[in-house]
């Protein structure tokens, strides 16, 4: 079995993915997806998620 040993306190606290984009029209790509299953479990759901390829925030992927 692997030893994993880590001490928070060396570590600096990860930022976050920063402020959301503002809401707006971007060039962006598909750049994941999956079938999900909806929460009662009746059926499923096509989950995509999105990365913006122009502009200030190429490169982010917004939370749709």
């Amino acid at each position: 079995m692997a030893k994993l040993e880590f001490n928070a306190r060396e570590v600096k606290p990860n930022e976050g993915r920063g402020e959301p984009i503002p809401a707006g029209k971007y060039m962006a790509m598909i750049s994941a997806s999956i079938m999900k299953p909806t929460k009662n479990g009746t059926g499923s759901y096509l989950s995509l998620e999105f990365t913006v390829l122009e502009g200030e925030h190429r490169g982010r992927q917004p939370q749709v």
